[in-house]
């Protein structure tokens, strides 16, 4: 994909937990806002050609947790393929590989984790703005440090002793 500017948009990079959610959430979801956020009319949503792969793969496991129906599971995945070419989409190519092995190097990150927040950056370096949006504690407090993130108010509680704290591959 060419990245051209989006006019009166601003990039919502969601990674697989978040854009899972955008079609599927738990009852009780403690994060059932991020809906609300992606379909503001001055977002664009965007994600990394991994996410697409990831979300298709969280929707077949729901059906095997027997969380959701085969049924169900055909309806997400077909109302994700249609929603998808409304996103900005970001190849995982070569400047994404590169950066996603310099934050793994430097952080605290499995090595597909890497790859949303490398994807983020090579967006946000060619468009100069835009928010990460990650579910998931250990990219976010990595995206955190290193880009512009969408505030996740339960990762920005401290712990009890009033330190972050940090996980180990």
């Amino acid at each position: 994909m060419t990245f051209s500017k989006t006019s009166g948009t601003d990039p919502l990079f969601l990674d697989t937990s978040a854009l899972v959610r955008l079609y599927y959430l738990e009852p009780q979801d403690p994060f059932a806002w991020v809906v609300d956020l992606a379909r503001r009319p001055e977002v664009q949503p965007a994600a990394s050609h991994l996410a697409y792969v990831e979300t298709l793969a969280a929707f077949h496991a729901l059906r095997r947790r027997k969380a959701i129906t085969a049924r169900r599971q055909a309806l997400l995945s077909a109302a994700f393929k249609k929603g998808w070419p409304s996103f900005l989409r970001v190849p995982l190519d070569y400047p994404v590989v590169f950066l996603a092995g310099v934050l793994a190097e430097d952080h605290p990150l499995r090595g597909a984790d890497a790859l949303q927040p490398a994807s983020f950056l090579l967006l946000w370096m060619r468009e100069h703005r835009g928010r990460f949006l990650t579910l998931d504690p250990r990219p976010y407090r990595v995206a955190r440090a290193t880009v512009p993130v969408e505030p996740v108010p339960a990762f920005e509680a401290p712990s009890p002793s009033g330190e972050r704290q940090e996980e180990e591959p």
